[in-house]
């Protein structure tokens, strides 16, 4: 018999789960009910996707330094300004990239859940990605005030995503592969792994080690993907 959730769904009141949706930065109980809310979802969503095209656009300026002082292999002087219209058109779809994502993250959370039994629906767990992943915008924000505190001191597309990850305790000669996997687990991003196991566990009743469980393959992905990118950065 399939788990049971701990918690059964509520409507709840909109504008109450407005002001609850920060509950998940200290009170991963709270966020446990929450996520069973009929549109509990749609404030984390809307958040995210002001931050991510706020970020998206503040940052243009120093990717156009970037790409005049240091282009990439290939691209020529001429290029720039056709490649930075279409870095400007995809700072406007980037909020619905975010929303995508989160939709992959949920579907690959619910298809764990059912090889666990565990009984998740996929509304739930899209709210569950939608609201963890408030804290993994303050990666976007630390890094935003690092670069534009910069300047023009950047100088390449690397730069343009600073370390506040793990690899800040490692010298500038480490395996290139070892830093990528470093920097991913940032303060925020750890942050965002336990409380989405905690409240995982809270939300479904299962043990922590089985929530812990149930998340590893959506963080195992997300992984990868992030290290591919800082593999292929000049």
């Amino acid at each position: 018999m399939a788990t049971q959730a701990a918690v059964n769904p509520e409507e709840g009141s909109f504008f109450g789960d407005l002001a609850g949706m920060f509950s998940v930065f200290i009170d991963p109980q709270d966020t446990a009910k929450r996520i069973f809310h009929k549109w509990f979802w749609v404030g984390p969503i809307i958040l995210g996707a002001i931050v991510i095209f706020v970020y998206s656009q503040m940052l243009l300026p120093a990717v156009e330094h970037v790409m005049q002082v240091n282009p990439p292999p290939g691209v020529t002087p001429e290029a720039v300004p056709r490649i930075m219209g279409i870095q400007r058109a995809f700072t406007y779809a980037s909020p619905l990239i975010g929303i995508i994502f989160t939709a992959i993250g949920a579907l690959i959370l619910w298809g764990i859940s059912s090889v666990l039994d565990i009984k998740a629906t996929f509304r739930t767990l899209f709210s569950l990605v939608a609201v963890t992943g408030l804290i993994k915008l303050l990666d976007l924000i630390a890094g935003l005030i690092i670069v534009r505190a910069k300047g023009d001191d950047i100088s390449t597309m690397a730069a343009l995503r600073p370390t506040i990850g793990l690899d800040l305790f490692v010298g500038e000669g480490t395996n290139k592969l070892l830093a990528a996997l470093l920097n991913f687990f940032s303060i925020p991003t750890l942050w965002q792994i336990a409380v989405m196991g905690l409240v995982f566990s809270y939300a479904f009743k299962v043990s922590k080690g089985k929530a812990f469980t149930a998340i590893a393959p959506y963080w195992l992905v997300f992984l990868l993907f992030a290290v591919a990118g800082a593999m292929m950065q000049k």
